[in-house]
């Protein structure tokens, strides 16, 4: 299932080669006025400096885990 609200956690659906596929990510906010809506993520519990980190990747590439944290 996409998110669809922030405070949900989400997980890529196909994570990168290198990238941790059990990295989890609080959505921070949805923007569904794009052809292809966007979402704003940021990483959780993440030890890396990345994690302070806000990106913005496609909807369709993530996956919920857990309603709100």
């Amino acid at each position: 299932m996409r998110p669809t609200k922030a405070g949900q956690l989400a997980k890529f659906k196909t994570p990168f080669q290198n990238d941790d596929p059990d990295q989890l990510y609080v959505v921070l906010k949805i923007m569904n006025e794009f052809e292809m809506p966007r979402v704003h993520i940021k990483a959780v519990n993440s030890k890396s400096v990345e994690s302070a980190i806000i990106y913005t990747v496609l909807l369709a590439d993530l996956e919920v885990v857990a309603e709100n944290i």
